[in-house]
């Protein structure tokens, strides 16, 4: 399943078993092109843990665009459509990894909120607010930010 909101609050939402993808020979593969097709209409891409990746040791979970590039290989999608790569910028003694996104050839942008919300100077200035979150999951921090005992709509 793929949901997409514009910020015109525009929404699509595609699953494997809508009709479209069920009545294709392959639903898989027709599922994963509309999803590309759909990430192609946008030079930025905003999610929680959009561009995450698992050490393999447990640690961290595989984000929506890693599992989308899985999906690629997998169905021998054309890997020109959707290419997602890391690089790494050395910043005094740390080394960030930055994700690198192209969607049939153009740059695509992403912005992780699970990066701005694991980040301590924003816990620092939200606690000043008196807004306080235990962990980084994105239910606990909706609700933490919006007052709301059932999260974000």
């Amino acid at each position: 399943m793929a949901s997409f909101v514009d910020s015109n609050r525009n929404k699509k939402i595609y699953h494997i078993q809508d009709q479209i993808f069920t009545s294709s020979p392959n639903p898989a593969m027709t599922l994963i092109t509309a999803i590309i097709d759909e990430l192609s209409n946008y030079d930025v891409s905003v999610g929680h843990n959009i561009c995450g990746i698992s050490d393999g040791k447990g640690r961290g979970v595989d984000s929506d665009l890693i599992i989308l590039q899985s999906n690629c290989y997998a169905n021998d999608i054309d890997s020109s459509n959707f290419e997602l790569s890391h690089t790494h910028i050395n910043r005094n003694t740390m080394t960030i990894s930055m994700p690198v996104v192209k969607i049939k050839g153009k740059s695509h942008q992403c912005i992780d909120t699970l990066k701005i919300f694991d980040n301590q100077a924003i816990k620092t200035a939200l606690a000043g607010e008196g807004i306080e979150y235990r962990t980084n999951k994105l239910d606990e921090i909706s609700k933490a930010v919006l007052g709301q005992s059932e999260g974000g709509s």
